[in-house]
Formats: structure tokens, sequence, C-alpha cells
């Protein structure tokens, strides 16, 4: 479609862009990047079909706005869904699931150690897509946006982030802290996100806002690191406004 022929009072098209908008990546001023994953995820898995859900859905909103005059023509564009990311998903969250049950049944953690290696590597690879496909949006210029997925997907757009604007801050608005080391033996576990951020290099700030349930260990690292800052949910109970 072009964009002289996109009416925003019509029915949208759905033609596989985020808000069925007419903008090429190359068009674009906003650029999102679909992440399938949700390999490590403890208790079930289904975040894997968020981005095609929401891309699917997104059509059906409205884009007027009371601030911004035609502002759905900032130009927002859709980087097509990796197939291999997919691909790599199905394959992982069945050995997955098996370490999960494994060690949830109380087994021994060397018996799931192949299984737990070749997830680790998947990961990796998972972030090492992501941080080249945001690196080289960042240097055309682009404002980059990630959907997933489970927690763990932002690390690739993270470290590319943290390459190109070193001393950054995050914003982490969540009921977890995410702050376990290779929770479940997985590296990059959806639990273990923000641990893994503050490993990286120009990580100046972690604010934290509505956790509500953390382990010992995280309370712990929250306490002897000053970059992180933690309006947990207890603490905003309390506050009075």
């Amino acid at each position: 479609m072009e964009k002289n022929d996109f009416n925003t009072n019509a029915a949208a098209v759905a033609n596989g862009n985020y808000f069925g908008m007419p903008y090429t990546v190359d068009e674009a001023s906003v650029v999102l990047i679909s992440v399938p994953w949700d390999v490590t995820t403890s208790y079930r898995p289904g975040t894997s079909k968020g981005p095609e859900a929401i891309i699917a859905a997104s059509p059906q909103l409205d884009f007027f706005d009371f601030d911004v005059e035609d502002a759905w023509k900032i130009g927002i564009g859709t980087v097509p869904i990796d197939p291999e990311v997919k691909f790599l998903n199905e394959a992982m969250r069945p050995l997955a699931e098996k370490v999960i049950s494994h060690l949830e049944n109380g087994g021994d953690p060397a018996a799931v150690s192949g299984d737990l290696a070749t997830v680790n590597a998947a990961s990796i690879l998972l972030n090492q897509k992501i941080f080249q496909t945001t690196k080289q949006l960042l240097q055309r210029g682009k404002l980059v946006g990630l959907i997933g997925g489970e927690h763990s997907v932002p690390f690739g757009f993270l470290s590319a982030l943290a390459e190109s604007n070193p001393g950054f801050g995050i914003l982490h608005i969540d009921a977890h802290a995410d702050l376990r080391q290779a929770y479940e033996g997985f590296t990059y576990s959806h639990a273990s996100i923000m641990y893994n951020a503050l490993k990286l290099e120009g990580i100046s700030k972690l604010v934290q806002v509505a956790v509500r349930d953390e382990c010992e260990d995280e309370v712990k690292l929250v306490n002897s690191d000053d970059r992180i800052i933690q309006f947990d949910d207890y603490l905003l109970a309390a506050a009075s406004f």
C-alpha cells in the first residue's frame, strides 16, 4: 500500500506490519523487531506467539492522536519475523521443558547437561542475531523497539545499545526482578535478563518498578549494587501520593 492511499478513517489492511502501517524499514523512523521466543519460560509456553498475535490485532486500532497531528506519519516499520528464530524456538522448547521437568522432580542436573548446553548455545545464537539486527538499524539512525517473546529476548538489543550508547539506564516495570543467575541452569533465562544486562559495560542504572516477588539472592544483589534502584510493590503500597 502506498502511503498516500493509507486512510486512517477506514479499516486498516492486514499487510504483515504492526498496525498495518504502509512504511518499509527503509522509510520508517521507528522500526519494530519481532522475537518469537519462549524457550526458557518456567511455567508454560505461549509468549512466542505474541508478535504474530499483535500484528494480527493491531490494525484494529485507531491512529488519531490528540497531542500529535498526523502521528502515524512518524513512520513505524516492521522487520519481518525471522523464520530461523521461529524454527529454533520450536526445536529448543521441548529440550528446555525436559530440563525443567527433570529438575522440578529432583533429578540430577548432570543427567540433562547435554540438553542444557544445547539450549544455552541456541540462546547465544538468538542474542547474536538480535544484536546484529539492532546494531545495523541503530547505525541507520532508526529508533528500535523489540517485541517478544519471553523476558530474555532483549539481551542482544541491550548489547547493541550499550555498544552505541554507553552510560544508558534501564527502566524495568515487572512483578519480578529477573536478577537470578542462570536460573534453572539456563544462562540466558527469562528470569536472568537483568542480571545479564548488568554485566554489560555501559549500563549506568537499573530502575525497577512494581517488583512484588524476588528471591534472597536477588535482594542481596539489589543491596550490593548501587546501580539498582527498586520501587517494589511494598514500597509503592506504603507511599502516600
